[in-house]
Protein backbone atom coordinates (compact mmCIF):
# COMPACT_ATOMS: atom_id res chain seq x y z
CA UNK A 1 0.00 0.00 0.00
CA UNK A 2 1.36 3.45 -0.86
CA UNK A 3 2.29 5.52 1.66
CA UNK A 4 -0.53 8.80 2.11
CA UNK A 5 1.07 12.11 1.87
CA UNK A 6 -0.10 16.02 1.01
CA UNK A 7 0.99 19.72 -0.39
CA UNK A 8 -0.94 21.85 1.72
CA UNK A 9 -0.88 25.31 0.19
CA UNK A 10 -1.39 28.66 2.18
CA UNK A 11 -3.31 31.44 0.49
CA UNK A 12 -4.16 35.05 1.99
CA UNK A 13 -5.26 37.48 -0.57
CA UNK A 14 -7.03 37.14 -4.28
CA UNK A 15 -6.46 39.67 -6.09
CA UNK A 16 -4.40 43.02 -5.34
CA UNK A 17 -7.47 45.89 -4.95
CA UNK A 18 -7.12 48.10 -2.01
CA UNK A 19 -4.11 46.73 -0.30
CA UNK A 20 -1.75 47.52 2.07
CA UNK A 21 1.61 47.38 1.24
CA UNK A 22 2.66 44.63 3.56
CA UNK A 23 -0.18 42.61 2.41
CA UNK A 24 0.69 42.62 -1.30
CA UNK A 25 3.38 40.12 -1.10
CA UNK A 26 0.98 37.36 0.04
CA UNK A 27 -1.65 38.49 -2.83
CA UNK A 28 -2.07 36.53 -5.74
CA UNK A 29 -3.81 38.06 -8.98
CA UNK A 30 -7.27 36.19 -9.97
CA UNK A 31 -6.12 35.25 -13.33
CA UNK A 32 -2.63 33.04 -11.62
CA UNK A 33 -4.97 31.28 -9.07
CA UNK A 34 -7.04 30.29 -12.22
CA UNK A 35 -3.62 28.65 -13.58
CA UNK A 36 -2.52 27.66 -10.17
CA UNK A 37 -5.97 25.66 -10.15
CA UNK A 38 -5.81 24.30 -13.79
CA UNK A 39 -2.06 23.10 -12.80
CA UNK A 40 -3.40 21.04 -9.94
CA UNK A 41 -6.28 19.27 -11.68
CA UNK A 42 -3.91 18.59 -15.00
CA UNK A 43 -1.52 17.10 -12.23
CA UNK A 44 -5.04 14.59 -11.46
CA UNK A 45 -4.22 15.29 -7.50
CA UNK A 46 -6.30 14.78 -5.30
CA UNK A 47 -8.24 18.03 -3.40
CA UNK A 48 -9.13 17.43 -0.44
CA UNK A 49 -10.40 18.64 3.56
CA UNK A 50 -8.04 17.46 6.20
CA UNK A 51 -10.35 14.77 7.65
CA UNK A 52 -10.46 13.36 4.39
CA UNK A 53 -6.47 12.16 4.41
CA UNK A 54 -6.83 8.89 5.82
CA UNK A 55 -8.82 7.48 3.09
CA UNK A 56 -7.79 9.72 -0.13
CA UNK A 57 -8.14 7.28 -2.95
CA UNK A 58 -4.50 8.89 -4.32
CA UNK A 59 -1.28 8.54 -2.91
CA UNK A 60 -0.73 12.33 -3.10
CA UNK A 61 -3.59 14.95 -2.72
CA UNK A 62 -3.71 18.62 -2.02
CA UNK A 63 -5.28 20.68 0.69
CA UNK A 64 -5.96 24.77 -0.30
CA UNK A 65 -6.14 27.18 2.75
CA UNK A 66 -6.78 30.56 3.09
CA UNK A 67 -5.68 32.26 6.36
CA UNK A 68 -6.99 35.78 7.71
CA UNK A 69 -10.70 35.85 6.34
CA UNK A 70 -10.36 38.26 4.04
CA UNK A 71 -13.59 39.76 1.70
CA UNK A 72 -11.44 38.71 -1.91
CA UNK A 73 -11.50 35.15 -0.62
CA UNK A 74 -15.15 35.03 -0.81
CA UNK A 75 -15.64 37.74 -3.86
CA UNK A 76 -12.94 36.27 -5.90
CA UNK A 77 -11.71 32.55 -4.57
CA UNK A 78 -14.72 30.63 -3.59
CA UNK A 79 -16.99 31.55 -6.47
CA UNK A 80 -13.72 29.79 -8.47
CA UNK A 81 -13.40 27.26 -6.79
CA UNK A 82 -17.33 26.26 -5.94
CA UNK A 83 -17.45 26.10 -9.88
CA UNK A 84 -14.87 23.97 -9.96
CA UNK A 85 -16.49 21.47 -7.51
CA UNK A 86 -13.29 22.31 -5.46
CA UNK A 87 -13.04 22.68 -1.20
CA UNK A 88 -10.59 24.41 0.77
CA UNK A 89 -10.33 25.72 4.30
CA UNK A 90 -10.49 28.87 5.33
CA UNK A 91 -8.81 30.35 8.57
CA UNK A 92 -10.67 33.54 9.80
CA UNK A 93 -9.69 35.61 12.82
CA UNK A 94 -13.24 35.95 14.47
CA UNK A 95 -13.36 39.81 15.88
CA UNK A 96 -12.65 40.83 12.11
CA UNK A 97 -15.85 39.49 11.22
CA UNK A 98 -17.84 41.78 9.67
CA UNK A 99 -15.32 44.16 9.36
CA UNK A 100 -14.12 46.39 6.11
CA UNK A 101 -12.01 44.31 4.29
CA UNK A 102 -13.43 40.83 5.56
CA UNK A 103 -15.80 38.17 5.16
CA UNK A 104 -19.42 38.46 6.81
CA UNK A 105 -20.89 36.39 8.57
CA UNK A 106 -23.42 35.79 6.06
CA UNK A 107 -20.32 34.82 3.46
CA UNK A 108 -19.13 32.26 5.80
CA UNK A 109 -22.36 30.75 6.74
CA UNK A 110 -22.46 30.47 2.82
CA UNK A 111 -19.00 29.02 1.88
CA UNK A 112 -19.79 26.47 4.82
CA UNK A 113 -23.08 25.36 3.83
CA UNK A 114 -21.47 24.89 0.15
CA UNK A 115 -18.83 22.52 1.85
CA UNK A 116 -15.90 24.61 2.13
CA UNK A 117 -14.31 23.92 5.76
CA UNK A 118 -13.89 26.56 8.02
CA UNK A 119 -11.16 26.94 10.99
CA UNK A 120 -10.15 29.18 13.65
CA UNK A 121 -7.13 32.06 13.08
CA UNK A 122 -7.16 32.86 16.72
CA UNK A 123 -9.78 35.48 18.10
CA UNK A 124 -7.89 38.52 17.43
CA UNK A 125 -5.01 38.29 15.34
CA UNK A 126 -2.44 38.87 18.00
CA UNK A 127 0.52 36.09 17.66
CA UNK A 128 0.07 33.24 20.13
CA UNK A 129 4.13 33.68 20.64
CA UNK A 130 3.38 36.69 22.73
CA UNK A 131 0.58 35.52 24.78
CA UNK A 132 0.34 34.32 28.01
CA UNK A 133 -1.30 31.14 28.54
CA UNK A 134 -4.62 31.98 29.99
CA UNK A 135 -4.71 34.40 26.73
CA UNK A 136 -3.87 31.51 24.64
CA UNK A 137 -6.64 29.46 25.73
CA UNK A 138 -9.12 32.01 25.85
CA UNK A 139 -7.89 32.95 21.96
CA UNK A 140 -8.30 29.52 21.20
CA UNK A 141 -11.81 28.38 22.46
CA UNK A 142 -13.89 31.20 22.61
CA UNK A 143 -13.02 31.67 18.55
CA UNK A 144 -13.71 27.71 18.23
CA UNK A 145 -17.04 28.41 20.65
CA UNK A 146 -18.16 31.55 18.56
CA UNK A 147 -17.39 30.10 15.10
CA UNK A 148 -19.41 27.09 15.91
CA UNK A 149 -22.54 28.69 17.42
CA UNK A 150 -22.75 31.48 14.86
CA UNK A 151 -22.30 28.81 11.99
CA UNK A 152 -23.61 25.60 13.39
CA UNK A 153 -20.52 23.51 12.61
CA UNK A 154 -17.54 21.82 14.03
CA UNK A 155 -14.57 23.75 14.20
CA UNK A 156 -11.30 21.79 15.11
CA UNK A 157 -9.01 23.00 12.44
CA UNK A 158 -6.29 26.05 13.71
CA UNK A 159 -3.96 28.13 12.07
CA UNK A 160 -1.25 30.20 13.40
CA UNK A 161 -1.16 33.85 13.38
CA UNK A 162 1.97 34.49 11.53
CA UNK A 163 2.53 31.20 11.62
CA UNK A 164 3.96 31.75 15.86
CA UNK A 165 4.09 29.18 18.30
CA UNK A 166 3.63 28.94 21.78
CA UNK A 167 5.19 26.67 23.99
CA UNK A 168 2.04 24.89 25.38
CA UNK A 169 0.31 25.77 21.85
CA UNK A 170 -0.16 21.67 21.56
CA UNK A 171 -1.61 21.24 25.02
CA UNK A 172 -4.05 23.88 25.07
CA UNK A 173 -5.07 23.08 21.38
CA UNK A 174 -5.97 19.70 22.17
CA UNK A 175 -8.02 20.98 25.40
CA UNK A 176 -9.66 23.03 23.52
CA UNK A 177 -11.44 20.77 21.11
CA UNK A 178 -8.88 21.43 17.91
CA UNK A 179 -7.51 18.28 15.95
CA UNK A 180 -5.45 20.14 13.31
CA UNK A 181 -2.85 22.82 13.95
CA UNK A 182 -2.12 24.69 10.71
CA UNK A 183 1.61 26.36 10.46
CA UNK A 184 3.84 28.35 8.60
CA UNK A 185 6.31 25.81 8.44
CA UNK A 186 7.81 25.29 4.69
CA UNK A 187 7.19 21.68 4.00
CA UNK A 188 5.42 18.75 2.87
CA UNK A 189 2.87 16.56 5.28
CA UNK A 190 4.08 12.72 4.45
CA UNK A 191 3.28 9.25 5.75
CA UNK A 192 -0.08 10.52 6.89
CA UNK A 193 -2.00 8.23 9.04
CA UNK A 194 -4.65 9.32 11.43
CA UNK A 195 -5.05 12.05 13.96
CA UNK A 196 -5.00 14.28 15.44
CA UNK A 197 -2.24 16.60 13.53
CA UNK A 198 -1.05 19.26 15.44
CA UNK A 199 2.17 20.51 13.79
CA UNK A 200 1.04 20.50 9.76
CA UNK A 201 3.55 22.21 7.74
CA UNK A 202 2.36 24.24 4.66
CA UNK A 203 3.62 25.75 1.68
CA UNK A 204 3.15 29.71 1.71
CA UNK A 205 1.73 31.07 -1.70
CA UNK A 206 3.19 34.63 -3.02
CA UNK A 207 2.60 36.56 -5.57
CA UNK A 208 5.37 35.84 -7.43
CA UNK A 209 4.76 32.30 -7.10
CA UNK A 210 4.33 31.58 -10.85
CA UNK A 211 2.94 28.41 -12.40
CA UNK A 212 6.41 26.55 -12.83
CA UNK A 213 7.14 27.46 -9.34
CA UNK A 214 3.63 25.74 -8.11
CA UNK A 215 4.38 22.58 -10.84
CA UNK A 216 7.74 22.02 -9.12
CA UNK A 217 6.19 22.33 -5.93
CA UNK A 218 3.65 19.66 -6.37
CA UNK A 219 5.84 17.19 -8.29
CA UNK A 220 8.82 17.57 -5.43
CA UNK A 221 11.39 18.48 -7.58
CA UNK A 222 15.22 18.43 -5.97
CA UNK A 223 15.87 21.71 -4.46
CA UNK A 224 12.72 23.28 -4.21
CA UNK A 225 12.46 22.61 -0.52
CA UNK A 226 16.01 23.16 1.26
CA UNK A 227 16.08 27.29 -0.51
CA UNK A 228 12.59 27.76 0.95
CA UNK A 229 13.58 26.59 4.60
CA UNK A 230 16.66 28.09 4.76
CA UNK A 231 14.87 31.55 4.01
CA UNK A 232 12.28 30.72 7.04
CA UNK A 233 15.36 29.27 9.59
CA UNK A 234 16.69 32.91 9.03
CA UNK A 235 13.35 34.64 9.28
CA UNK A 236 13.14 32.49 12.42
CA UNK A 237 16.79 33.78 13.14
CA UNK A 238 16.32 37.35 13.23
CA UNK A 239 13.53 36.94 15.17
CA UNK A 240 14.88 35.30 17.67
CA UNK A 241 17.53 38.01 17.84
CA UNK A 242 15.56 41.16 17.83
CA UNK A 243 12.22 40.08 18.51
CA UNK A 244 8.74 39.74 16.98
CA UNK A 245 7.51 43.29 17.16
CA UNK A 246 10.50 44.49 15.87
CA UNK A 247 10.71 42.27 12.62
CA UNK A 248 7.14 43.12 11.91
CA UNK A 249 8.04 46.75 12.11
CA UNK A 250 11.27 46.18 9.66
CA UNK A 251 9.31 43.89 7.30
CA UNK A 252 6.41 46.66 7.00
CA UNK A 253 9.62 48.97 6.38
CA UNK A 254 11.01 47.05 4.16
CA UNK A 255 7.95 46.41 1.74
CA UNK A 256 7.88 50.06 1.82
CA UNK A 257 11.13 50.54 0.59
CA UNK A 258 10.71 47.49 -1.99
CA UNK A 259 7.32 49.91 -3.18
CA UNK A 260 9.09 53.01 -3.79
CA UNK A 261 12.07 51.47 -5.64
Amino acid sequence: MNKLSSTVLMYHHIGMNDLLLYDREYAVERGMFLRHLDLIQRESLDVVLPDEWPKQVKARSVVITFDDGYKDNYVQAYPILKERGLRAVFFVTVEHIDCAGYMSWQDLAEISAAGMGIGSHGLTHRFFSMLSTSELTEELKESRRTLEERLAVSVKMLSLPGGRKHPELQTIALESGYEYIFTSQYQFVDNISRGPFLNIPRIAIRKNTGVTCLENILRRKPGIMWRNRLKDQFKKVIQNLIGHKRYDKLYRRFQHMRSDS
